[in-house]
């Protein structure tokens, strides 16, 4: 496995599962497993938004709410880019 310490994105990339295991976003603890798929998606939903100045909530499983102002939107992409860049 291979840690990934993003600016809001932190977990591990499981190389045998092609996933990421998320294990924080935002310095809140958490535990979700993202699919390419589901990595991709958000990224291109986030990449949809980049150029509103108003923040987004995002949901993990419809477990997890999160607020993100346009700034945090921003480095979230950055983050999601080098997540994306590790599957097969």
């Amino acid at each position: 496995m291979s840690i990934i310490e993003g600016n809001l994105l932190s977990g591990e990339f499981d190389q045998m599962m092609n996933a990421f295991i998320l294990k924080s976003i935002k310095n809140i603890p958490t535990e979700t497993s993202l699919s390419e798929k589901q990595a991709s998606s958000l990224y291109s939903y986030l990449k949809r938004q980049v150029h509103s100045n108003e923040g987004q909530v995002i949901s993990f499983y419809d477990q997890l709410l999160l607020p993100i102002n346009a700034n945090e939107l921003k480095v979230m992409l950055a983050d999601l880019e080098n997540i994306l860049e590790m599957y097969h």
